[in-house]
């Protein structure tokens, strides 16, 4: 695993047994969208990574330039939650104490519960879908720190 160099916007996965693409067929075994996938998915190849690679070294668009025609509110709370939950504090943190338990690490455990709470609050003050809580402020500290570990433990 591999850390980019800044966010990028991904097709949102179901959670099973790991991650499986949104629109991958299980019972066909194809893709939903195959001729119209996005670029990431045509440059995947799993024997050369060059040109994923290649295209995550590119400029990507982001989620404060796909929301400016939004409310800047939402622009707004994307950048409260990376100032509380950013994840070059939470790798920083992990990687000074590699071992220790998340109770062990009281600014962690700060930034997860305000990860979580203001979660909950946007839903419950905004009504949107929680569906949309991944594309808006990424996936939620508890389970990025898991990956951060395992990343950190058997980096490539």
């Amino acid at each position: 695993m591999q850390r980019t160099k800044g966010e990028f916007i991904r097709i949102q996965g179901r959670e099973k047994t790991g991650w499986t693409c949104l629109y991958w067929d299980e019972q066909d075994h194809s893709c939903g969208i195959y001729p119209d996938r996005p670029i990431e998915c045509r440059a995947l190849t799993c024997w050369d990574t060059a040109a994923i690679e290649a295209i995550y070294e590119a400029p990507r668009l982001t989620r404060v330039e796909l929301l400016q025609n939004a409310s800047s509110e939402w622009i707004e709370l994307i950048r409260i939650h990376e100032e509380h939950c950013s994840i070059d504090r939470l790798v920083a943190w992990l990687e000074a104490a590699p071992h220790a338990d998340v109770s062990q690490i009281p600014s962690l455990q700060e930034a997860i519960a305000f990860d979580m709470h203001f979660r909950n609050l946007t839903v419950e003050r905004s009504r949107i879908h929680p569906n949309l809580l991944p594309f808006l402020f990424g996936r939620p500290l508890s389970v990025v720190i898991r990956q951060v570990r395992a990343a950190l433990r058997h980096p490539c």
